[in-house]
């Protein structure tokens, strides 16, 4: 699942990065955001304002691909950082070892930890689910209005003309579902840490963390020169780090273990 964390954490070390004009240190960053046309549908770009950062905000329960990222990425003078699951990057390190010209111009790798995708289905239902008309969609968000927050879903009903707007909270549609429209290349997956990322980024799923309203997250740093890159952000107050218990950041991924311990994943 792409977690509710580049609006956070993730969105202010890009920005960060972005802000660097004197150091330059990227570019620009692969993200994915909902399509501008449709409210159903997803796209990975890569943004180069703080603007283009925010409109990518938000989690994307559905199908995304970056088929497209290693194409813009080439074309384009600089370096850049790549957000995307644990599947995504496992793809892209396989890609970079054929593609010289391609992996020079990746900054670095920012991973979601991620417990499973799911199909479009897991949208359809939970709208009709609630009778709502998808015809009529004008906005839709998986993980908005808060820390872990909710589907939100706003639009015009066709047949009524009368405007609505539908709130469900995140674990009650999600977690009730979580065993259906799964994705069949999910089921196989052992990598929920994004381990092949430079940096990994989560939610925090125990107290006193699940009470938290403003954004905090856990993050893994694996690449040389991450953790001080992070140090000077925080030290600029772009962002404000504290550490972590190893336990308690395995307590709150509950399917690290389901990862890791069973061959295919029904959770």
């Amino acid at each position: 699942m792409m977690c509710d964390i580049i609006a956070r954490l993730e969105e202010w070390l890009l920005s960060y990065l972005f802000g660097c004009l004197k150091k330059k240190l990227i570019d620009g960053a692969a993200v994915t955001a909902f399509r501008s046309k449709s409210e159903l549908l997803v796209h990975s770009f890569i943004a180069t304002t703080k603007e283009e950062i925010l409109s990518a905000k938000s989690s994307k329960y559905a199908p995304v691909t970056l088929n497209n990222i290693i194409h813009d990425i080439k074309a384009r003078e600089g370096k850049f950082v790549i957000v995307g699951l644990p599947c995504h990057i496992h793809g892209l390190r396989k890609y970079e070892k054929i593609d010289k010209k391609f992996k020079d111009k990746v900054f670095a790798y920012f991973g979601l930890y991620c417990s499973g995708s799911k199909s479009f289905y897991l949208t359809e239902y939970v709208l009709d689910k609630y009778n709502i008309n998808m015809k009529g969609l004008s906005y839709l968000s998986y993980r908005d209005e808060g820390c872990l927050g909710g589907m939100v879903a706003k639009g015009v009903d066709p047949q009524s003309k009368q405007s609505y707007r539908f709130y469900e909270d995140y674990q009650k549609y999600s977690h009730p579902l979580r065993s259906f429209f799964v994705p069949r290349r999910c089921l196989f997956c052992i990598d929920h840490f994004a381990e092949l990322a430079d940096i990994s980024f989560g939610d925090i799923h125990v107290m006193p963390y699940s009470l938290d309203k403003v954004g905090i997250n856990s993050l893994v740093t694996r690449k040389s020169g991450m953790t001080e890159l992070l140090y000077e952000a925080a030290s600029e107050r772009a962002i404000s780090l504290s550490d972590l218990n190893e336990d308690v950041l395995l307590s709150s991924q509950i399917a690290v273990k389901q990862k890791k311990t069973t061959g295919i994943n029904f959770y």
